[in-house]
């Protein structure tokens, strides 16, 4: 999947609507072996991208009528679209061994985010920010699949 990169607009995804989807604290000591994070990061790309898929254009539309540049996406939204394996059977899974493992800097490098973030410290509900045009980008690359 390509790089991904999103920016902050009060757009509210599809998810968004039907409640959210907290990211769960984790005891379990985290395995940070390449092939782990490799195939957590692919799992996490490829629920934003089914995400994307059903809901880029509505996104993108929704935030050029509000003059936007940026969009944030709830994670809720990607999480619909998670498919879960032995090793991540849950979104939080794959998602808490992204984060403890490359750090959240690297996790919107590698998302082409321009931000990952919380609203704050207390809550669990993660966001990713892309830029309008950017996301128009991943669009026509999501098409082209």
């Amino acid at each position: 999947m390509g790089s991904l990169s999103w920016t902050q607009v009060d757009v509210l995804d599809a998810g968004t609507a039907f409640g959210r989807v907290p990211m769960e604290q984790s005891d379990a000591k985290t395995v940070c072996s390449d092939d782990v994070v490799k195939h957590a990061l692919e799992l996490l790309k490829e629920a934003l991208q089914g995400y994307l898929r059903a809901n880029c254009k509505r996104v993108v539309s929704m935030a050029k009528l509000a003059g936007q540049s940026r969009v944030r996406i709830e994670l809720y939204g990607p999480f619909r679209y998670f498919t879960s394996t032995e090793e991540f059977p849950r979104f939080t899974d794959a998602l808490n061994t992204i984060i403890e493992c490359m750090g959240i800097e690297s996790v919107c490098r590698a998302l082409g985010c321009i931000d990952f973030s919380r609203h704050s410290e207390d809550d669990r509900l993660w966001y990713l920010v892309y830029e309008v045009s950017k996301l128009e980008e991943l669009c026509r690359d999501i098409e082209a699949l």
